[in-house]
């Protein structure tokens, strides 16, 4: 069975959330960073491990869909120095033929 959300008339309002697992290993090769052309003591730069949670909400009218949501880092593990976003938003467009 699945959460329908709320109705109102053609409009259907469903609130989601995630927990995002994600992780990325460090690049690798002469062109990676830290590789032949950085410098050795400098290590790899690339690669993570984090955990997020996104809060969103999904519009529905007719065949038409949005979606929106914001990532929060709860947990964030970067290799070498990054920068990082400290949230990432996201909408979505969608129209179903």
């Amino acid at each position: 069975m699945a959460y329908k959300g709320l109705s109102f008339g053609r409009l259907s309002i469903a609130p989601l959330a995630q927990l995002i697992f994600s992780e990325r290993t460090s690049d690798t090769g002469a062109n990676a960073s830290g590789g032949a052309n950085d410098d050795p003591a400098a290590g790899p730069a690339s690669g993570y491990q984090r955990i997020l949670l996104s809060p969103g909400i999904e519009f529905h009218v007719d065949r038409v869909s949005i979606y929106a949501d914001a990532e929060f880092p709860l947990f964030q593990n970067f290799t070498g120095n990054q920068l990082a976003a400290p949230v990432l938003f996201k909408v979505s467009f969608s129209f179903m033929f």
